[in-house]
């Protein structure tokens, strides 16, 4: 991977599947940015079956500083998200997806401003507070970062263990990439986010910018991860710690406990809802964890708790 272009300031990073709904909405609010640097648009859209293409064609051909990247069969959410990363050239990158939007003229230039200032090289990325919103733009929640850690600054310890801020929001150094790129190259999961910036973190902290207005989150069926059931999420999130614990060794103990706890969950909700493919799965997966770590007793309590649901259900 290459940063060809030095004068470029920042690449704004939009993967888009089937969103013709709210693309529009999320590209104009990029455009609509008011800056005093040079950005560009970098537009992953993953032959889905609707819309969502022609109209990335129409800003691409509108906009110079939108760049359509061409495809010709279906990536999936790890392979488009390594891609567009793959093609963003500016010195930081900001990133929307294609269902989000933002709602700050200045977003940018706030962000920018923080990161050339001498005193902050020690951050590799800022972030900002976000509202959860629905597929009509009814406001779910009005702040997803007020209380906790969420409004504050994440440390390196932060990040690396997966207390990462909302996408739409982020904004960080790609010098990093290459080498960020090169260890998600193995990664196939859905939960990219959590990944990239749990690798950055190796590389500096995450910075709090409440002068920043908030960023849409949106909250609809269409989306992977929203329309994904909670079993199916616990599974992506297990995967994904598979992956840290591999790639984080400083952080192994971490990521193995939390496999741990997660496989166990896991479990127990797969019997309970009768999806006995994954009960078996992580019956082994939950039980060999066990005697990686010497817990005899935590096996015991895993026969205790299947038997259990399989008398009770």
């Amino acid at each position: 991977m290459e940063r060809a272009n030095k004068s470029l300031m920042v690449s704004v990073f939009v993967v888009t599947y089937n969103q013709e709904k709210y693309i529009r909405q999320c590209l104009d609010s990029i455009l609509m940015q008011q800056v005093d640097f040079d950005y560009e648009v970098v537009i992953g859209e993953d032959c889905g079956s609707d819309a969502t293409r022609t109209i990335c064609e129409e800003y691409a051909e509108k906009y110079p500083q939108v760049r359509l990247l061409p495809a010709t069969k279906r990536l999936g959410v790890a392979g488009n998200w390594k891609r567009v990363l793959s093609e963003c050239n500016g010195k930081y990158v900001a990133m929307c997806e294609g269902d989000d939007y933002w709602r700050d003229s200045e977003k940018l230039q706030k962000q920018v401003d923080f990161f050339v200032a001498d005193k902050n090289e020690e951050y590799v990325l800022s972030f900002h507070d976000v509202m959860l919103r629905d597929e009509n733009d009814n406001v779910i929640e009005e702040s997803k970062t007020e209380g906790g850690i969420a409004c504050s600054d994440r440390t390196t310890n932060d990040l690396i263990m997966g207390y990462h801020p909302s996408t739409q929001t982020v904004m960080f150094r790609s010098k990093y990439l290459p080498v960020v790129l090169k260890k998600m190259k193995s990664y196939n999961g859905n939960n990219n986010d959590a990944v990239l910036f749990s690798l950055l973190g190796r590389y500096g902290k995450g910075k709090f910018l409440p002068q920043i207005g908030k960023s849409v989150w949106r909250i609809h069926q269409g989306s992977v991860w929203s329309s994904a059931s909670e079993i199916k999420k616990k599974t992506n999130i297990y995967e994904t710690y598979t992956f840290l614990e591999k790639n984080n060794k400083d952080y192994k103990n971490h990521f193995f406990k939390e496999r741990v706890s997660l496989s166990n969950k896991i479990l127990h909700e797969a019997l309970q809802t009768r999806k006995m493919s994954i009960a078996f799965r992580f019956y082994f997966i939950a039980c060999w964890l066990f005697i990686m770590n010497k817990d005899f007793k935590g096996i015991w309590n895993i026969q205790k708790g299947v038997i259990y649901n399989l008398i009770h259900k």
